[in-house]
């Protein structure tokens, strides 16, 4: 019992030693390591390793732009530590467009210095601005002209960076006769740096002149034999406006009215329309005459008969006659004479049929000849 416990004590004490050495072996690796990076500080002379890096910087909105020196630093180091870090050039502008060589220092706690050299390219990426332009033109047209001439202050341009331009790329030109209707005129601004901005606006021209139009006289026209109707060749009307104009008619909706007229009286309306759909509109009489005779057709020739019996006359029948026209609604009627079927006395009784006046004079005339 007695061994056992020496022994056990032994083995107690024994892990303590162990245990204090391997305290004693940490301090001293780190000391070692430590006096290995800054031995001692006062007879450091080891200078710092400087990394320098590249980078490219915008221009902001009053052209300018500013870095540190950490900015252009990629990974400075030093045995005993960084103190400071510095850049010979922290502030740009619109002159410094493009790469610039800049030195970054690196100085360390006991004074040990080294230097680098970064590239910082500057760019400008702000679009310029286009100031005052114009906003929308809205015009009558000239008297007598299809357009109007229109004018307006030239827009001017703004850029962060001086040296920007302005010129405009689409459209006619400030001072120019712009046509009926809308025109898009456009500007583009360029900086220094081809930053392009580019704005519009429009010219609208209104036409409110009417157009004129004068039909030509009335024309008159006889229907072609056997016809009730007559092919007319139609005066067109004149016309005038500011802009083109287009003339219909509704007789037949072209431009030339000429065609087959009925017989009667035919009122032909023309109408001018230009582009922005004012109007005129006249009207012409087109009459065509029916100047041929109806004929009476089927007339019946002499009738000669002997009386009836006991009677001093014969009941007389015969087919009506009728009558034709190159018209329709001709008729005919029994003008004179006792009436088909009637008792006849004896002698000659003359018959006569209603017809236009020649014609009837010249019936009589061969009645006489008889």
């Amino acid at each position: 019992m007695l061994y056992l416990y020496i022994c056990k004590k032994n083995l107690i004490n024994t892990a303590m030693y162990l245990k204090k050495l391997l305290s004693l072996l940490i301090i001293f690796i780190t000391s070692s390591t430590l006096f290995a990076q800054c031995p001692d500080p006062s007879n450091d002379s080891t200078p710092p390793t400087a990394v320098c890096q590249d980078i490219t910087v915008q221009l902001d909105a009053n052209g300018t732009v500013s870095i540190t020196a950490a900015d252009i630093d990629g990974g400075s180091t030093d045995n005993c530590g960084i103190a400071s870090l510095n850049a010979t050039i922290s502030s740009f502008d619109c002159g410094d467009l493009g790469a610039n060589t800049v030195s970054l220092f690196v100085i360390d706690t006991n004074g040990n210095a080294a230097g680098c050299t970064a590239t910082v390219t500057v760019v400008d990426v702000i679009d310029p601005s286009i100031v005052s332009l114009p906003s929308t033109i809205l015009l009558n047209n000239d008297s007598g002209a299809c357009g109007a001439v229109a004018t307006w202050t030239e827009p001017t341009s703004d850029d962060n960076c001086s040296g920007s331009s302005i010129a405009q790329t689409a459209g006619l030109a400030n001072g120019a006769e712009f046509p009926v209707g809308t025109t898009i005129v456009t500007y583009t601004a360029t900086d220094s740096s081809n930053n392009t901005t580019v704005e519009s606006f429009s010219v609208t021209v209104t036409d409110n002149t009417d157009p004129t139009i004068t039909c030509a006289a009335d024309q008159t026209a006889s229907a072609t034999n056997g016809s009730c109707d007559a092919a007319v060749t139609v005066v067109a009307p004149t016309t005038d406006d500011n802009c083109a104009v287009t003339v219909t008619n509704d007789f037949n909706g072209t431009a030339d009215a000429s065609g087959t007229y009925p017989v009667g009286t035919t009122v032909v309306t023309w109408t001018v329309t230009d582009a922005s759909n004012n109007t005129a509109t006249c009207s012409m009489n087109i009459t065509v005459t029916d100047d041929e005779n109806p004929t009476i057709d089927n007339i019946p020739a002499d009738i000669s008969v002997n009386n009836d019996a006991g009677v001093c006359g014969a009941d007389v029948t015969w087919v009506e006659p009728t009558s034709a026209d190159n018209c329709t609604g001709s008729s005919i009627a029994q003008t004179a004479g006792l009436a088909n079927g009637a008792t006849f006395p004896v002698g000659v009784q003359q018959l006569l049929t209603q017809l236009p006046m020649l014609a009837l004079i010249l019936f009589l005339l061969v009645l006489q000849l008889l």
